[in-house]
């Protein structure tokens, strides 16, 4: 069973085409994250991946692996909409996904937010170099201001 959320990951990422008008168009900031990208800190493994923007949407997908089995999953697109994007997570693939619309960017740095959500309430993805980039997600969580980040490097275009 750990085999098939990989799988399904690959193909719904892999099943859109790039389209020209998106590449030019609002989501065109974001085209370097299109990929696979790694981060390993000794206890668990975690690979994001993101296919091209296509139709208003990049779409991508998230998972952990511990002790060698599957930890956890993410389906995540970044959606156009209106002015601005949305970042719409789907933890576990739950449904509806919690949306996090774009507070901000330049520099090399989008910031995601969502006051009304538990916990995170911002996801920040900062782009170091074109082969690193971090996730760092803070919000409040019982009263107090916490955050951690994860460091990912790229596996592949």
């Amino acid at each position: 069973m750990s085999k098939v959320v990989p799988f399904a990951l690959l193909v719904l990422v892999g099943c859109h085409a790039p389209s020209l008008a998106d590449r030019q168009g609002e989501l065109a900031s974001l085209g370097w994250l299109e990929g696979t990208w790694r981060a390993n800190d000794g206890e668990q493994v975690i690979e994001e991946r993101w296919g091209p923007a296509a139709g208003g949407k990049m779409l991508g997908g998230s998972f952990t692996l511990g002790a060698a089995k599957l930890a956890g999953f993410e389906l995540l697109a970044i959606e156009r909409r209106g002015d601005g994007a949305v970042y719409v997570a789907h933890p576990e693939g739950m449904e509806p996904g919690t949306e996090f619309a774009l507070a901000s960017s330049g520099d090399g740095i989008w910031s995601f937010e969502n006051a009304a959500h538990d916990f995170p309430n911002v996801i920040r993805y900062v782009r170091e170099s074109p082969e690193r980039f971090r996730a760092e997600l803070s919000g409040e969580l019982r009263g107090e201001q916490v955050g951690f980040t994860i460091h990912y490097e790229r596996v592949e275009r």
